[in-house]
C-alpha cells in the first residue's frame, strides 16, 4: 500500500528528535507494561486494559493498571493515550501518570527485501507529581513473521527530564516470541530487562532480567471487530529483579 509521505514523516521526525534528546541526557518498569508490537492496519483503532502484580525480594508486592486508546491513522503510523495507575507496599491505588505513545513503521518486512520489519517508537510520560517531570522512552522496534511463528524485539533508552533527581538514561530491552498452537490460541514466551545506564552497564547481579510464559487469545466478533487477550507469568533471573510478576492485558479492536 502506498503512504502518503506528508502524512507519517512529522511523527518520525518527533520521535528521532525526541530520543536524540534522551541519549544525550533509570528507571522501573510498571507491571502492567507489555511487550509492544508494532500495529499497522490502518484505520485500526483499539480500547484496552492491562493489569500487572509484582511481587519483590522481600515480600511484598505492587499492582498496576492502565488504560488506553489507540489508533492507526496511516498504516506506518500508530499513536495512542494511556492512563496509569499504581499500588506501592502499603499503599492504596491512584493515578499515576499520563502517556503519549507513538510509533513508525520504517521497513517494512519483504519491503527492499528485508527479513525484519523495523520501527522507532517513543513515549511521553507526564508523572501526576509534576516535581518528577517527564519521562521518555524510546528507541528501535523488530519483528519477524514466518507463518504462523512471530518474534519481537524492542531496545530502548529511558530517561528522567525537568526532575530534581537527574540519572544517565537506562538501557532496557523486551522481547516476545509466539507460535499459533490451536485455532483462537498462541503458545509463547516474553522477557524483559534493564541493565542500568546506557553507557556503563550495571554488574550482572545489580541488572534486572525476567523471563516467563506467555499465552495469547484471539476472537473475532464479527468482520471488523475483535479481542484480543494475553498474560504471561514472569520470573526474575537476578537478585535485583523482582521474584515473580503476573501481567494480563485485554484489547478490544474496532
Amino acid at each position: 500500500m502506498k503512504v502518503n509521505q506528508p502524512g507519517w514523516r512529522t511523527p518520525f521526525q518527533i520521535a528521532v528528535l525526541a530520543w536524540s534528546i534522551a541519549a544525550a541526557c533509570p528507571a522501573h518498569a510498571s507491571p502492567a507494561d507489555p511487550v509492544f508490537v508494532p500495529y499497522d492496519d490502518e484505520g485500526d483503532r483499539f480500547v484496552q486494559y492491562a493489569f500487572g502484580h509484582e511481587k519483590a525480594r522481600d515480600g511484598s508486592s505492587e499492582q498496576a493498571h492502565s488504560l488506553a486508546l489507540g489508533w492507526n491513522p496511516t498504516a506506518r503510523w500508530f499513536t495512542s493515550l494511556y492512563a496509569g495507575w499504581y499500588r506501592e507496599p502499603g499503599e492504596s491505588t491512584s493515578l499515576y501518570a499520563y502517556s503519549w505513545v507513538n510509533h513508525v513503521n520504517l521497513v517494512k518486512q519483504g519491503g527492499s527485501g528485508s527479513p525484519v520489519e523495523v520501527g522507532i517508537y517513543l513515549e511521553i510520560e507526564r508523572p501526576r507529581e509534576r516535581d518528577e517531570g517527564y519521562e521518555l522512552t524510546g528507541g528501535p522496534t523488530f519483528q519477524f513473521d514466518a507463518g504462523s511463528f512471530q518474534i519481537n524485539a524492542n531496545l530502548w533508552l529511558r530517561k528522567s527530564v525537568h526532575t530534581e533527581d537527574a540519572a544517565p538514561a537506562a538501557l532496557l530491552y523486551q522481547w516476545q516470541a509466539k507460535r499459533l498452537w490451536m485455532q483462537h490460541v498462541e503458545l509463547g514466551a516474553q522477557g524483559m530487562g534493564n541493565v542500568g545506564p546506557w553507557h556503563q552497564w550495571r554488574s550482572g547481579s545489580e541488572q534486572e532480567h525476567a523471563i516467563g510464559p506467555a499465552i495469547f487469545f484471539k476472537l473475532a466478533v464479527n468482520n471488523s471487530h475483535s479481542l484480543n487477550v494475553d498474560a504471561a507469568v514472569l520470573a526474575g533471573l537476578t537478585s535485583a529483579s523482582p521474584r515473580a510478576t503476573f501481567r494480563v492485558r485485554s484489547q478490544y479492536e474496532f
